[in-house]
């Protein structure tokens, strides 16, 4: 794994790089939010559930989705995430 420049003073690290447990992490973080989904669903249906559970329950998954959202980035995934080197202090 080598830093690619793609800029002057711009470094990309991790470009060539595949991170298997990360992705693992990402597909069984994926699966845990499914079956959140499902017991949400029969949570809603419920009728003795009141407004402040489900409220609850959506700020949850709202949550996930962010941090799902953010670690299935293309940049997040493959670890291309970029650097700025301030050539300054070298």
């Amino acid at each position: 794994m080598f830093p690619y420049e793609s800029d002057a003073g711009w470094f990309w690290s991790g470009f060539y790089a595949s991170r298997p447990s990360f992705k693992k992490q990402v597909k069984d973080t994926s699966a845990i939010f499914g079956a959140h989904s499902k017991l949400f669903a029969r949570k809603v249906i419920d009728q003795s559930t009141s407004d402040e559970d489900v409220d609850k329950i959506m700020d949850a998954n709202k949550a996930i989705l962010d941090s799902m959202g953010i670690a299935q980035h293309h940049d997040a995934i493959t670890g291309t995430e970029k650097e700025y080197v301030n050539r300054d202090y070298q």
